[in-house]
């Protein structure tokens, strides 16, 4: 009785009453395909052809047994009641699915949701003696790291239309009209919630038919020797369906649509390129609103001139919303148009766009950007897993100055191996980047087919040497100096650094640039204006501000094993002044 579950869940025996009759288990499914809108007496007699009167006895049986709420209905002026008789008057109402999890429930009278249970008392009395709660939270962290891999997962594939339709929506549409997935009794999205117990009890199935598990019940005698003999038997024969059997079973269930007029689409594309099989064009692209389309276009549609850049109008019945975005095939013989159009300034060209920091991504709730960044580390070649099989990629360390630290993360191309070929200290333009999570499950960018990356020409004026992150911090006196990356090139040496000045005195912090020294060896250098323009750092810094950027000094040797670098800053309400001195490794 929901998108992820089969049969009926009753908190007890006396609530099998509530949908003992066809008609009530009929009216009661009516109702919960309707959410989140919730359905008239009047809809329901119309959609499942059952007599007014029958209806309007199983709303009120259903309603008693906890099985739906009912809620006033404004009808819209002029309307006609088709409906007459005992439960006209019920016509003013809508009645709405609403159901809970066991903990929600105790004291309820709704009934459990899909997948729930009720528990014995003893049960969970034994549950609080044998389990503790550090057990318990090592388990959620896991099952945390496995559902926001999921909800990861699933919209990363957006043409996979399996996947997008078991996908939770955030919202609803309805003639024309929208509103939240939040119950607006329990305020909880029940498609989503319902998605997760899901998820979380067929983990539980697949547990049962592991090696581990059977192996438990015959070390702990749980279970016969034929008994496990059996149990192996009888796993073997479980065989996985085949993907036709799979698609054959999703068409066979039930699923309301409608027919869709053809919508106009105008977008930019950020980049496009021919599909692996070269009969289809691959492309992403953005709309005046920022909102990101990637997809497939048919290529009888669009010529081989098309190319990033351009802006083109679509016509499609076939756009899917999602949370990160929308995906689009084109194709012709479903009647699709794509025409350029020549002159649309209300969408930004490709350079006007602003670039995304990666400390604003780490912590955003969007999917795709378009961020630029620098080359921190070797690039290597990998496979990563997708859809089930091991596809090349190539990734490699990536930052950016942002959120006043120099951030660096994860970047993953897959496919072709751009990104192998660049080097460190190569800046870069991602286009349309997607927030992922690595093997380790950690945040990461992933490029796929359908994003691009581009080396920024005229960057620094001499290559990068080396890259070390040092990650450093000192303080004295409420000052807080912070050293996050170190750039060796032939001519300069850059420091990324932040200044804190903690101090809430009216105190403040200042420094001149030439008392700053690095040393190596017998050697000391101070510091010059030699190579690219980075962003100064301000030399006075007032009581609770952070100011970073990039200290530039002589060069230093890449290849010796240490440094040790120097910064004298002084403070207004003291005579005295402060170094903050840091050892830095260059051997990693």
């Amino acid at each position: 009785m929901s998108k992820y579950f089969q049969g009926y869940y009753c908190k007890d025996e006396k609530s099998v009453e509530g949908i003992k009759t066809e008609n009530l288990r009929t009216v009661l499914q009516t109702i919960s395909h309707s959410y989140p809108w919730g359905i008239t007496p009047e809809e329901i007699h119309r959609q499942t052809g059952i007599p007014g009167d029958t209806v309007y006895g199983s709303l009120r049986t259903l309603t008693t047994f906890g099985f739906i709420k009912k809620d006033k209905y404004k009808r819209h002026r002029g309307k006609s009641k088709t409906l007459a008789d005992p439960y006209s008057e019920s016509t003013a109402f809508k009645f709405h699915v609403e159901n809970r999890n066991f903990v929600l429930n105790k004291n309820g009278i709704y009934q459990l949701a899909p997948g729930c249970t009720q528990y014995n008392p003893d049960f969970l009395n034994a549950w609080s003696k044998l389990v503790e709660k550090h057990q318990e939270d090592e388990i959620y962290l896991s099952l945390m790291k496995l559902l926001n891999r999921v909800i990861t997962k699933m919209s990363s594939l957006p043409h996979d239309r399996i996947l997008r339709d078991m996908s939770p929506r955030a919202e609803s549409y309805l003639n024309g009209e929208r509103t939240s997935m939040h119950c607006q009794y329990c305020d909880i999205n029940h498609e989503a919630r319902d998605f997760i117990r899901a998820m979380l009890l067929h983990l539980i199935d697949r547990f049962e038919m592991t090696d581990y598990y059977v192996d438990f019940l015959k070390e702990q005698q749980y279970i016969s020797d034929e008994g496990a003999h059996n149990y192996d038997q009888l796993i073997r024969e479980q065989k996985s369906p085949t993907e036709l059997d799979t698609i054959n079973q999703y068409s066979s269930l039930e699923v309301n649509t409608k027919e869709q007029e053809l919508e106009s689409i105008i977008v930019r594309f950020v980049s496009i390129k021919r599909d692996k099989d070269d009969t289809d064009f691959l492309f992403l692209a953005i709309d005046k609103e920022g909102t990101f389309y990637n997809g497939k276009i048919d290529s009888t549609l669009v010529s081989a001139e098309v190319t990033s850049n351009k802006v083109i109008e679509c016509l499609t019945d076939d756009v899917i919303e999602s949370d990160y975005g929308n995906y689009i095939e084109l194709h012709k013989e479903l009647g699709h148009n794509v025409k350029i159009v020549n002159a649309d300034e209300s969408i930004p060209t490709l350079s006007a766009i602003t670039s995304t920091k990666i400390g604003h991504i780490i912590n955003s709730k969007c999917r795709e950007f378009i961020l630029e960044a620098c080359i921190l580390d070797k690039p290597i070649k990998t496979e990563l897993t997708r859809a089930h099989d091991r596809v090349p990629a190539t990734k490699v360390l990536v930052g950016d100055d942002s959120s006043n630290i120099y951030n660096h993360i994860l970047l993953e191309k897959i496919y072709d191996d751009t990104l192998y070929k660049l080097n460190i200290g190569d800046r870069i333009r991602i286009l349309g980047a997607l927030k992922d999570y690595d093997d380790a499950g950690d945040i990461c960018l992933r490029v796929d087919v359908y994003g691009s990356i581009e080396k920024i020409e005229g960057g620094p004026a001499e290559s990068i040497n080396k890259i070390i992150i040092v990650g450093q911090t000192k303080t004295i006196d409420r000052i807080i100096v912070t050293l996050h990356k170190i750039e060796f090139a032939d001519r300069y040496t850059a420091v990324i650094m932040a200044i804190e000045n903690m101090n809430n005195d009216g105190s403040e912090i200042s420094f001149y640039s030439s008392d700053f020294r690095a040393f190596q060896g017998k050697r000391q250098v101070g510091t010059t204006r030699n190579g690219p323009s980075y962003r100064e750092m301000r030399t006075t810094i007032p009581s609770e501000i952070e100011e970073y950027g990039v200290i530039k000094f002589e060069s230093l040797d890449h290849n010796q094993h240490k440094a040790r670098f120097q910064f004298r800053l002084s403070k207004s309400n003291s005579p005295g002044k402060y170094d903050f001195l840091f050892d830095v490794d260059l051997s990693r």
